[in-house]
């Protein structure tokens, strides 16, 4: 019996060529695919304008920092995460008594504020005026006071600390603050969270500094004392 041979049947080579030509383009589309899958997007994170921005917007806290503020760049700072996380919505008392407390700290953008205070703030008021103390740990909220709901944005313990907070666009906020590289080092970092589209980039400052922080709350704050 004589077999048959492929490669003497046009239509069959044929067939052939264009099922080898398919599986290529098959192939390089899924690589492309999860290539991209893995890219960081960084259109969310800082440009030279948005940082030029973000300096203006919040002088106080990068003119309390020892550097040259006259030459500071977005180059010297170090991208260390550029990451997708997840935003939650939750149902929030936004009348409570301890909450209302905090109302003179939140920074605010229409209906939502910025909450760096309410997790880890003791406020204590007496006829010698306001006293506060602060927790190691804490939380970062956003709040929507309209329809009385909150997300955290951030959460941080003994090593990170954040001091400040602005409203760069409509649904991004940048946290300022620092890390603790030991009991004298503080690292200053710039922390931008889009809100919409549930993204983070944290850039860390490639010097440290050698000096406390612990009164930059009150110069935000003056009317404010620390708890003893």
């Amino acid at each position: 019996m004589e077999l048959f041979n492929i490669e003497d049947n046009p239509i069959i080579k044929l067939i052939m060529k264009y099922l080898f030509i398919f599986s290529v383009i098959l192939v390089c589309s899924c690589a492309f695919v999860s290539k991209n899958n893995n890219v960081k997007d960084a259109s969310l994170c800082f440009s030279d304008t948005s940082f030029k921005k973000t300096v203006e917007l919040n002088q106080r806290w990068f003119k309390s920092w020892q550097w040259d503020k006259d030459t500071l760049k977005i180059n010297d700072f170090q991208l260390i995460a550029n990451q997708s996380m997840n935003i939650n919505w939750e149902n929030f008392d936004v009348e409570s008594v301890y909450f209302r407390q905090f109302d003179t700290l939140l920074i605010a953008l229409n209906q939502y504020y910025i909450d760096l205070y309410s997790y880890n703030t003791l406020i204590e008021k007496n006829k010698d005026g306001i006293f506060v103390a602060f927790d190691v740990d804490t939380k970062i909220y956003v709040i929507d006071k309209k329809n009385k709901k909150r997300c955290e944005i951030a959460s941080v313990g003994s090593i990170e600390n954040i001091e400040d907070a602005i409203w760069l666009y409509d649904n991004t906020v940048i946290l300022f603050g620092y890390y603790n590289e030991n009991q004298e080092e503080k690292t200053p970092f710039l922390w931008i969270i889009n809100i919409k589209n549930q993204h983070e980039c944290i850039y860390k400052y490639v010097h440290s500094f050698d000096y406390n922080r612990n009164l930059y709350f009150f110069t935000k704050f003056p009317d404010f004392k620390l708890m003893e």
